[in-house]
This record gives C-alpha cells, sequence and structure tokens, in this order.
C-alpha cells in the first residue's frame, strides 16, 4: 500500500522509508522531482551521481558511471505535490516503518538550492502528520 507523506523541501530533502531511500532533485522542466535513491544498473546512490547536461541532460551513477536520461527519471519520479512551501508526496512502498527525512548533501542536484548539509534528521509513521 503506498504511503503518503508531507514535508518542507526547504528543509527536507532526502526521505528514507524502510529500505527505500528517496532524494529531491530539481529539473528544468519539471521543477522539483523525488527520485528512488538507486541506480537501475546496481543500486548506486543516485544523489550522490554526477548531473550533467552536454550533449544531452543525465545523471550519472557514482559507481559504475551508468549514465541514465532525464526522461525516465522523470518518469520514475514519486507523485508529488508542492503547496505554499509544503510537499505532499506518495512512496511506492508498502512499508509500514516509520518514514525518516533528513537535510543531505544532494550532488546530483542541478540546482544549488537543493545541495545543503545534514543538519536534521525526523521521523514520522507513514500517512502524514
Amino acid at each position: 500500500m503506498p504511503v503518503v507523506v508531507r514535508f518542507e523541501p526547504a528543509h527536507v530533502n532526502f526521505l528514507i522509508a524502510g529500505d527505500e531511500r528517496y532524494f529531491l532533485f530539481r529539473s528544468d522542466a519539471q521543477g522539483l522531482l523525488l527520485l528512488k535513491d538507486a541506480c537501475p544498473h546496481r543500486g548506486g546512490p543516485l544523489h550522490l551521481g554526477a548531473w550533467e547536461t552536454h550533449p544531452a541532460a543525465k545523471l550519472r551513477c557514482p559507481w559504475h558511471g551508468n549514465a541514465i536520461p532525464l526522461r525516465p527519471l522523470e518518469r520514475a519520479a514519486c507523485p508529488m505535490v508542492l503547496r505554499e512551501g509544503q510537499a505532499t508526496a506518495v512512496l511506492p512502498s508498502g512499508e509500514t516503518a516509520p518514514v525518516f527525512m533528513q537535510r543531505r548533501p544532494i550532488l546530483a542536484a542541478c540546482g544549488a538550492a537543493l545541495a545543503g548539509a545534514a543538519t536534521s534528521s525526523t521521523a514520522m509513521k507513514g500517512g502524514g502528520p
């Protein structure tokens, strides 16, 4: 069963739900996207990947150098709505474990606004406040 979470993107950019990890990524075309933090090749941490724009937009996995084009990333993003500084997202995880929310350095970010130090961690039960 999907899990609905609410958070403030200004303070949270990384979510952990059970064994699954997600991070916020800024796309010039789509704005903020909530992406699964696992390379489809071998599960590498995509939030630590390198964003490349030439010759085409892609995210390069830090483990094996696999390049994932922007379009598949956009299609795989978790559904999310932004309103008045709050994000409401639907995680596909059927986990009943708490969802941990953190601020971490996101090396893969297109926009500097998403990069930040790991300064906080919050846990909440799935379903939001």
